[in-house]
């Protein structure tokens, strides 16, 4: 699976906020485990983070915002809420996906926050 054509399933689909990386993380993991059987949890995590980048850059947002959001690619923090996510999917954690999604959006605010 390519970033295209992971792009091209998620119907175009722009962060409008940088608050809505998160929810397009999710989204851009779902369809490559969905699609993408045969790849490491090394190379998906790596194909999702190309995906994101490249919605970053065509999103509708301002280039201050782009920039915050690079950056949190940059800093790994994308990176260890992929592997939060995925140890949460395996049932690592005895939390609900809710929690854990408020969790790193809470994280990630405060990232955010950090950074303006």
């Amino acid at each position: 699976m390519s970033v295209e054509s992971v792009l091209e399933r998620l119907d175009n689909d722009k962060i409008t906020n940088k608050r809505e990386l998160l929810l397009m993380l999710v989204k851009v993991m779902e369809i490559i485990e969905k699609y993408e059987k045969a790849k490491s949890g090394k190379e998906k995590k790596e194909l999702a983070i190309s995906v994101l980048k490249e919605i970053i850059k065509s999103s509708p947002i301002s280039d201050e915002d782009k920039e915050l959001l690079d950056a949190l690619i940059s800093n790994e923090t994308v990176s260890d809420a992929i592997d939060v996510i995925v140890m949460v999917a395996k049932g690592d954690f005895e939390i609900t996906t809710k929690a854990v999604k408020k969790g790193i959006r809470s994280c990630l605010m405060s990232c955010l926050k950090k950074q303006s």
